[in-house]
């Protein structure tokens, strides 16, 4: 009986341990599924505060672990559900001797790779060319914003970058750029990443990227360079680097969850070693200071052996000059616009004009010359328990023309269409010129101007429009093309994924069928003549025109040679418009896959410009009740005459003759005029009469 008890004693222990083994497999194999699915990011920690009573929020339509396989190919293709696609924003091909190809960018599963190869059948600055890879975004970022990746760094002596650029190439923050390849006694910068940024005009082209000393960061590991450290004798280690971008003016950079400097307004604040520095630039007569090594003078205000906030005000405050754009490139408004997310390898300039280019054994290698990116994670801060927060606020017009005692309506709106708070106050800096209700009313009162402010309930953002008040209503109405409120298209270019690109003149990048929406305030009824200053060199281009949804005109642009060469072209009809506000619409409806750029649209009511903006006549030969207007004019010139004007002939006021008017049409183009003031000379069977006018663009 003992044995018989102790055997069924053995039996039930065994199937007690069977048990507890399958139990614990299912749990193990429940937590390996879990981790399956986790994104690679989920154990590190978003080292950026998100701000007083909120939370980072993740944005996964711009957030990716890599974890599938994308195949190189050889054109130009989406990949990551839709999140990137294989080239740079535009038709660019890169900086130095770089050729940014398709095949040079794939995803093995876990990571994304970006090689380079020769480029044997180039040369630039006279060495033959690299080939290298290049992805960017099909969604943008705003601030407040977090974006961190995880970057294993090509070793190769090329720049492995991370970057936010926007779409008109104006406003650029690098989150990171450094070098693989041996570091020669750190003249060529291997062994720091460049915490920077770019301010841009283009046209023509300025640059503002900041040099002082303090911009640049390295670690005491970093022997050789970014890209020796990270390939590891090939094993790969990678860096984690992102950059809080708070506001217009306001930058945080983190590395390795460590953050190692902020900019702030009119002050910098920057960790090395142990030590937070606290400086500030310095300008002497509106130009930037260097000392003598060519780095951009750093005056310091403070040290401490920790970040504050409070001292990197106070230097802000003992300061002058704005640390995110010194030259006022961006109108001193800071970085506002919407930015692509740019990853890539590329061969610079300046790198190759100090011989640092790489040899074929380093191209050759798929060991180094390739960069890896594990992760690239994007947050947007949200009031706590998960309520989506502002992030700013539009309002449209932004310029409104009224007439005393009449009124016009101002649109607000907040973004992200998810907001939870949706709120918002009007208010008006001078309620004697014009005042503002809660609707967005506006109500002239006198003649003068007035700033309307819509601020958001939530965050405090702010946007605003200048109202002008005259005694008379405007007749003139000017849509500078790219302040479009919304865009549309149907065809992804690569370049403005759907709809038209802005640039700092006007709308670009305009496919077939792609379309933009204004809204206009008319402030007196009746018949505009539609202008446009617009340029092609397509055939089949053409440009329809809708108010409130309606066709009004659709016209032929003629092929003048260029995109950038804007020529006057007078709509055939004319909308009839009532007082109030109107939805204006173009659609580029030509057949051609590329359309047209346009810089500006202008309505011109006759029956009100000729009451009160006409010129009183200057007569060799008195043809009576002659008027020109508008005054100024823009891009064309109306007259009215009792007589049959034959011909007409254009001289500057030193008599210079300037133009014949080959066929007289009312109103005449003048868009090729330089601003200025002219004589106009108009001839008919009876008399010659002369009339000065002015232009102004």
């Amino acid at each position: 009986m003992e044995t018989l008890l102790n055997q069924q004693k053995v039996l039930i222990k065994h199937h007690f341990i069977t048990l507890k083994l399958k139990t614990i497999a299912f749990i193990f194999s429940l937590f390996l599924n879990f981790n399956a699915n986790a994104q690679e990011w989920a154990s590190v920690p978003v080292p950026a505060n998100a701000g007083s009573g909120k939370s980072w929020q993740l944005q996964a339509d711009v957030s990716d672990d890599f974890n599938y396989t994308f195949n190189a190919t050889n054109q130009k293709t989406n990949f990551g559900s839709n999140k990137w696609y294989n080239f740079y924003h535009n038709a660019w091909d890169g900086p130095g001797t770089t050729y940014w190809q398709y095949n040079h960018v794939a995803v093995d599963g876990d990571n994304l790779s970006i090689k380079a190869s020769r480029n044997t059948s180039t040369t630039k600055m006279g060495v033959q060319g690299i080939n290298s890879g290049c992805i960017t975004s099909n969604k943008k970022v705003l601030y407040p914003v977090y974006v961190e990746a995880s970057v294993s760094v090509a070793n190769i002596s090329l720049a492995s970058d991370v970057w936010l650029l926007s779409p008109d190439d104006t406003q650029e923050i690098d989150i990171i750029e450094c070098y693989g390849g041996v570091d020669n006694g750190n003249a060529y910068y291997a062994k720091d990443i460049h915490l920077s940024h770019h301010s841009f005009v283009r046209n023509p082209f300025q640059d503002y990227q900041p040099r002082g000393r303090n911009t640049w960061w390295t670690r005491s590991d970093i022997t050789t360079s970014w890209g020796d450290y990270c390939w590891n004798g090939g094993n790969r280690k990678y860096i984690q680097i992102g950059v809080n971008w708070i506001g217009p003016k306001h930058f945080e950079y983190y590395i390795d969850g460590q953050l190692v400097r902020v900019l702030y307004e009119k002050a910098c604040a920057t960790k090395k070693g142990n030590t937070w520095y606290y400086t500030y630039p310095s300008m002497n007569s509106g130009v930037l200071v260097f000392d003598a090594d060519g780095y951009q003078k750093e005056n310091q205000f403070a040290t401490g052996s920790s970040y504050s906030f409070t001292t990197l005000q106070q230097a802000s405050n003992t300061s002058t000059v704005n640390v995110i754009d010194p030259y006022n490139f961006q109108g001193g408004s800071g970085f506002t616009k919407e930015l692509d997310i740019i990853i890539n390898v590329e061969s610079q300039d300046w790198h190759v004009a100090a011989g640092r280019t790489p040899g074929n054994a380093e191209l050759n290698d798929p060991s180094k010359n390739t960069m890896k990116v594990d992760w690239l994670r994007v947050y947007k801060p949200v009031t706590s328990g998960g309520n989506s927060a502002v992030n700013g606020i539009t309002m449209t017009p932004s310029a409104l023309s009224l007439a005393v005692n009449t009124t016009g309506n101002l649109t607000a709106a907040i973004s992200p269409s998810t907001a939870t708070v949706k709120t918002m106050t009007f208010t008006s800096n001078n309620v004697g010129i014009a005042t503002v209700n809660q609707s967005g009313v506006v109500t002239a009162k006198a003649v003068g101007t007035a700033i309307i402010t819509a601020q958001s309930t939530d965050g405090g953002f702010k946007t605003t429009s200048t109202v002008t008040v005259s005694n008379t209503a405007t007749s003139s109405i000017v849509i500078e093309a790219e302040n479009f409120t919304s865009t549309a298209g149907t065809y992804n270019d690569g370049f403005v994924p759907y709809g038209m690109g802005k640039s700092s003149v006007g709308v670009n990048y305009v496919n077939k069928n792609d379309s933009a929406q204004y809204t206009i305030n008319v402030t007196k009824a009746g018949a505009y003549t539609i202008t446009y200053r617009i340029s092609t060199p397509s055939n089949n281009a053409t440009i329809s025109f809708y108010v409130d949804n309606v066709l009004i005109s659709s016209d032929n642009v003629v092929n003048n040679g260029q995109w950038d060469n804007y020529q006057t072209l007078i709509a055939t009809n004319k909308p009839n418009l009532t007082i109030g506000s109107h939805t204006v619409k173009i659609i580029a409806s030509g057949t051609n896959d590329w359309q047209w750029n346009l810089d500006k649209i202008t309505l011109s009511s006759s029956s009100t410009q000729k009451k009160t903006n006409s010129l009183k006549a200057e007569t060799t030969d008195s043809i009576s009740e002659t008027v020109i207007y508008p005054v100024p004019a823009d891009n064309v010139l109306f007259f009215d005459s009792i007589e049959v004007i034959k011909a007409i002939k254009i001289y500057d006021l030193t008599g210079t003759f300037i133009q014949d008017v080959k066929e007289v049409t009312n109103p005449i183009s003048i868009g090729n005029l330089n601003n200025g003031i002219y004589v106009l000379e108009l001839i008919s069977d009876k008399s010659i009469k002369t009339k000065r006018f002015i232009v102004k663009h």
